[in-house]
């Protein structure tokens, strides 16, 4: 009988926990992505915070750095690096930029502003 009353227990504790965090996190998600959350506690259940790209500046360094990391340092010999934000897909998507008359590849990027997922790298055409 002790076991049984001590089980049922243990079940007790586990369904509010289970039913707190859910509630928490359906909060979180519940949220519109432009809204000013605060996101300086980090991670919250494995989910990165909204709007981890938030700027064109934020979108340019982390754009420069993963091109040199992929490309070396040459790279920065595209700039000025164009910095555009796609509305409807809620990216960032920078280019690099040749002088005029100049025929070429220039490297590309595209990021996503909600949580800074690398969606592309190229060095096209």
């Amino acid at each position: 009988m002790k076991n049984k009353n001590k089980l049922i227990v243990l079940c007790f504790i586990i369904a509010i926990l289970f039913v707190g965090n859910v509630f928490q996190f359906w909060n979180y998600y519940s949220k519109d992505t432009d809204s000013d959350m605060d996101t300086s506690s980090g991670i919250i259940f494995g989910v990165y915070p909204r709007n981890a790209v938030p700027d064109e500046e934020t979108a340019l360094n982390i754009a420069e750095a993963v091109l040199v990391s992929v490309y070396g340092e040459d790279v920065l010999s595209s700039k000025p690096f164009n910095v555009a934000f796609d509305e409807s897909n809620q990216v960032w998507i920078i280019k690099g930029s040749l002088p005029e008359g100049t025929n070429g590849g220039v490297p590309e990027i595209v990021i996503k502003k909600h949580d800074g997922t690398i969606l592309k790298i190229d060095n096209g055409m």
